[in-house]
């Protein structure tokens, strides 16, 4: 299956082919790109530390942007938790969404993550040994829409099942503008501008993003709390 596939399923990837000499290094970074600019969500096995020696190689650019660099990159680790209830129609589990900051590596060993595919909503269920990559909002902004955010979402466990995942969300400070990267002419030509959809937008301003992820995430805590920020009801 070629990375930019679904077939039922994300993309695999094996880091290990970073560090195995010039051809399976070109190879693994293709195969990223595609999945990256296809899907917006992969598998990725190896060791954690040889992924930041990939970050500046994954566009093909020859550094880190100033304006992503001045936006002092922040670095929050959580570690959610679903309790298991009643699955119903009311059942939140976390709503559809996109993620709105640059990037998520998320580990967990009980399924509920679904990602949207033209074909229709596909299960993302644990793999030992791997995380789970996707592209945040801001990277399709920054990337003019050349790298894609998905949508996905986690069901709510049944009854007596308890839902752990431990997440990590690269993103920027709040009060940061997200710039457009000069991409190489030959994934320039791939950009397709990021999505316009209007009951997703996306802002450049990233504190405001991250409200309308928020909000959109978790959407009885925003009905409850936020009620004011929200669109009526039609």
């Amino acid at each position: 299956m070629r990375a930019g596939e679904t077939n039922g399923s994300i993309p695999l990837l094996h880091l290990g082919r970073f560090d195995a000499g010039e051809a399976k290094r070109a190879a693994f970074l293709a195969d990223l790109r595609a999945a990256a600019h296809d899907v917006g969500f992969f598998y990725r096995d190896g060791e954690l530390a040889a992924f930041s020696r990939l970050q500046s190689s994954r566009l093909g650019a020859d550094s880190r942007p100033a304006g992503l660099a001045r936006a002092d990159r922040h670095r929050r680790r959580t570690a959610g938790a679903s309790a298991g209830g009643a699955r119903d129609a009311d059942a939140q589990g976390v709503g559809a969404h996109k993620d709105s900051e640059l990037i998520t590596l998320l580990q967990d060993d009980q399924g509920g993550l679904q990602v949207e595919t033209p074909q229709g909503w596909i299960d993302v269920p644990p793999r030992p040994g791997t995380f789970v990559i996707n592209i945040g909002e801001l990277l399709e902004l920054a990337s003019d829409g050349y790298l894609r955010a998905t949508m996905h979402r986690v069901l709510t466990p049944p009854a007596g099942v308890e839902r752990l995942s431990a997440v990590f969300f690269l993103g920027a400070r709040l009060d940061a503008t997200v710039p457009v990267l000069p991409l190489p002419p030959a994934l320039a030509s791939h950009a397709r501008g990021p999505e316009r959809d209007p009951h997703n937008p996306l802002f450049r301003e990233v504190g405001l993003n991250y409200l309308k992820g928020r909000l959109r995430s978790h959407p009885d805590v925003a009905r409850r709390h936020h009620a004011d920020l929200l669109d009526p009801p039609t």
